[in-house]
C-alpha cells in the first residue's frame, strides 16, 4: 500500500463512480452477494491475502456504502475535528506568544 496519498482531486470521480457501482450492485443482488464479490475481487487484485480479510474488508466496504448513503460521512467528519483542533492549538499558541 502507497504511503502516501494522490491530491484528493484525482479520486473524486473514481470514488464516486465506484461507490454508484456499490449501491446499484447491493441494491440489485443484495449485500451478501455483493459482498462476496468484493471480497474475490479484492483477493483476485492482490488488495487482500487472506480469505478472512477479504471478507472482513467487504464488510466494511457494505457498511461504508450505506453510511454514505445515509449521509453519514464520517471521513469529513474526522477531518473537521482534526481541522478544529489545530486551530485551537494554532489560537492558544498565538495567545502565549503574544
Amino acid at each position: 500500500m502507497k504511503k502516501t496519498l494522490n491530491p484528493p482531486h484525482t479520486s473524486v470521480m473514481p470514488a464516486t463512480l465506484d461507490h454508484y457501482h456499490a449501491v446499484t450492485s447491493i441494491r440489485r443482488y443484495g449485500p451478501i452477494k455483493h459482498a462476496a464479490a468484493f471480497a474475490q475481487v479484492l483477493l483476485d487484485t492482490g488488495e487482500a491475502d487472506l480469505e478472512a480479510e477479504a471478507v472482513a474488508m467487504a464488510s466494511a466496504e457494505i457498511a461504508r456504502a450505506h453510511r454514505v448513503d445515509k449521509g453519514i460521512l464520517p471521513n469529513r467528519l474526522a477531518h473537521q475535528r482534526m481541522q478544529a483542533e489545530e486551530n485551537r492549538q494554532l489560537k492558544q499558541a498565538s495567545l502565549l506568544a503574544g
